[in-house]
């Protein structure tokens, strides 16, 4: 399975798709009803810039 962040520069290439995910309730994961699954580091590949993040005029 593959994803992206929501600019596209890194995805993320998943083993297996989760039996279980977890449901967090603060304020922005239930906006977007987000969804979290668990993995080794060995499930999971990246690829992409992951050292700068950049959205509007905000800076991580």
């Amino acid at each position: 399975m593959q994803l992206t962040c929501h600019c596209g520069e890194v995805r993320l290439d998943l083993a297996f798709i989760p039996h279980e995910v977890g449901e967090c309730n603060c304020s922005i994961c239930r906006r977007y009803a987000a969804s979290w699954g668990y993995f080794s580091p060995d499930d999971v590949a990246t690829k992409g810039c992951t050292e700068f993040y950049c959205w509007g005029d905000k800076e991580v």
